[in-house]
């Protein structure tokens, strides 16, 4: 238990933070906006709270529950980055800038305490990659030419933005400076068989599935809210299905051993 504080400390933080963004009126920014942060908040609530908590208690009796700690501690730095910079000023802002303190720090505590070189152990090695990698590697290529070519159309031809010109900014941002190249380096790590392409894999794995899992929900919700069912849930879902592929193939690599 006492190893476990911070993150349980953290878990408290993240269930105050989605209560309260979903019991109380504190968001300011525009409609569709808003509806991006109640399913965030919806989904953080019900969803990833219970995994992190399953996560956190038996991390050290499973391998499978470290690979999830493993990877819901890289998506709540996403994830946070996107509340401090994202969501306009209002009340939660100091518990924003604490989240996503306490996840970058959580992140380091546990890269510093793995050996890295010996990470691939926990893994059957002798099983292929090679679909994983190309999935990876699709994901990652595919979200870098989607934003890419989006902004070349936006400024060089007068092209339209499927979002306001800051809003884009904010996610390509992020997917292209975490997804992007974690997805990439992990395809093409996974694919030589090297530790850092599993450790980063299972990390940019869980957390690019948990991204866009919220992303359909989101797209459900909004497509509702203005009659324009489903609108984006077929690019979001389909990705998401695709990610989701990747990491359970992965994980079927894992050893039945406890990781200490």
């Amino acid at each position: 238990m006492k190893k476990n504080r911070f993150e349980y400390v953290i878990l408290l933080l993240i269930v105050v933070q989605s209560a309260i963004g979903l019991l109380f009126n504190v968001y300011r920014d525009i409609e569709w906006i808003k509806r991006t942060w109640f399913g965030n908040d919806l989904v953080t609530l019900l969803i990833i709270s219970p995994l992190y908590f399953l996560s956190i208690r038996d991390e050290n009796k499973q391998s499978i529950y470290k690979m999830l700690n493993l990877g819901i501690a890289g998506y709540l730095i996403y994830n946070y980055a996107y509340y401090l910079f994202g969501a306009a000023l209002n009340e939660l802002f100091i518990l924003y800038v604490v989240l996503f303190i306490c996840a970058i720090a959580n992140i380091i505590i546990k890269l510093s305490s793995i050996k890295i070189n010996d990470f691939k152990e926990y893994f059957d090695t002798e099983k292929g990659t090679i679909i994983i990698s190309i999935l990876y590697l699709l994901i990652g290529v595919g979200l870098g030419i989607v934003w890419i070519g989006m902004w070349l159309s936006y400024i060089y031809f007068d092209g339209k933005l499927p979002l306001e010109p800051d809003a884009f900014k904010l996610v390509a941002s992020l997917d292209l400076v975490i997804i992007v190249p974690a997805m990439i380096i992990s395809g093409i790590s996974l694919l030589q068989k090297q530790s850092i392409g599993y450790l980063l894999g299972v990390i940019i794995g869980i957390e690019g599935s948990l991204y866009l899992f919220i992303l359909s929900v989101n797209s459900v919700i909004s497509g509702i809210a203005v009659k324009n069912f489903p609108g984006e849930l077929p690019i979001w879902g389909s990705l998401f299905l695709i990610e989701t592929i990747g990491i359970v193939l992965l994980l079927t690599h894992l050893k039945k051993h406890k990781i200490n």
